[in-house]
């Protein structure tokens, strides 16, 4: 279920040592003000159409994408940035499997990690994580 796979990404992502923390974790419609100097995560799931490998039983395949959006201030560099993302992507590599509830999700792609973008005020780089999980 979405609900589950959402949390178990969440608390993987907050709990990650030398992470950003859930103090400085925008999670998907809550309120969150970013202090300026500071470096944040944005967490988004962004499912895809589920897929449904058999007839005649309720076994589908949950599938879809776990993105962090790390965002840094503006001017620093990119240094701090791209080695955080790392961070992510080695912690979030292919083969891990998160549980949450009777849900198993795993990962089953090396995470892709987006080029760094320059906006207004900060520099922002995606990591997207690939998963699956089987539903019963």
């Amino acid at each position: 279920m979405q609900s589950n796979i959402r949390r178990a990404f969440e608390k993987s992502l907050v709990a990650m040592p030398q992470g950003l923390g859930a103090a400085n974790t925008a999670y998907e419609n809550t309120t969150f003000t970013p202090k300026a100097d500071f470096p944040h995560q944005l967490s988004r799931l962004v499912p895809l159409p589920v897929e449904n490998p058999t007839f005649g039983d309720n076994y589908n395949r949950e599938i879809g994408f776990y993105q962090i959006v790390l965002s840094y201030p503006k001017g620093n560099g990119v240094g701090n940035i791209t080695l955080m993302a790392d961070k992510v992507k080695d912690y979030f590599k292919r083969g891990t499997t998160l549980v949450e509830g009777s849900d198993k999700i795993i990962i089953d792609r090396t995470p892709e990690i987006s080029p760094v973008y320059i906006n207004d005020n900060r520099a922002e780089i995606t990591i997207r994580i690939r998963y699956y999980s089987e539903q019963y």
